[in-house]
């Protein structure tokens, strides 16, 4: 059941003056309005956090700019990480949340496509994650990697109902779920 069918069922009941002060209400997501948003660095503060913070993480959950060696010592920064591990080297994350102050043409896209991905399989992650003033787009790692023609994109004001952010906490709860399973297990 939608939330729409859900609160129209409320509306229902009201009016067949049933009791609906016992049922559950849903919850409203508490995103913040983006459009005024003017950087980057304010599409993390204003958007993404909001946005983890409304998918049940806090703070300790994840790593700005994770530290990443590539290559001959080169350092790359993710702009978030989810179930980071920062063993020198051997670095991984789960989820990788990459923010863009626009993402309005498909060249941006591409091009923060391109980024994201390059640190999501270096890092093994099952997941990452595009977040502009735009939305967000989700990408999954699937048996071929990931695929540029395969996403979820949310606006922000499909991601404002409950169904929308609903439909992203099941998505990227499958992603961790996933990467949890493929993680190797210390014997014993």
């Amino acid at each position: 059941m939608t939330a729409e069918e859900y609160e129209a069922l409320l509306r229902m009941i009201k009016r067949k003056r049933g009791k609906i002060s016992a049922l559950p209400r849903l919850h409203r997501p508490d995103l913040p309005d983006h459009d005024d948003v003017e950087s980057e660095r304010e599409v993390e503060q204003r958007l993404l956090e909001p946005l983890l913070r409304e998918l049940g993480y806090v703070e300790h959950d994840w790593i700005r700019n994770m530290p990443v060696r590539m290559g001959r010592g080169e350092r790359v920064y993710p702009d978030y990480a989810i179930g980071a591990v920062l063993k020198r080297g051997e670095e991984t994350a789960r989820i990788i949340l990459e923010a863009k102050r626009e993402l309005a043409t498909e060249k941006q896209i591409l091009d923060a496509y391109q980024q994201a991905k390059s640190y999501a399989q270096r890092l093994q992650s099952a997941c990452f994650v595009l977040v502009a003033r735009e939305g967000i787009w989700i990408f999954l790692q699937e048996k071929g990697g990931f695929l540029r023609s395969r996403y979820l994109h949310r606006s922000w004001a499909e991601l404002g109902s409950s169904d929308g952010l609903h439909e992203v906490k099941l998505l990227i709860g499958k992603a961790k779920s996933r990467a949890w399973a493929a993680a190797p297990r210390m014997p014993g």
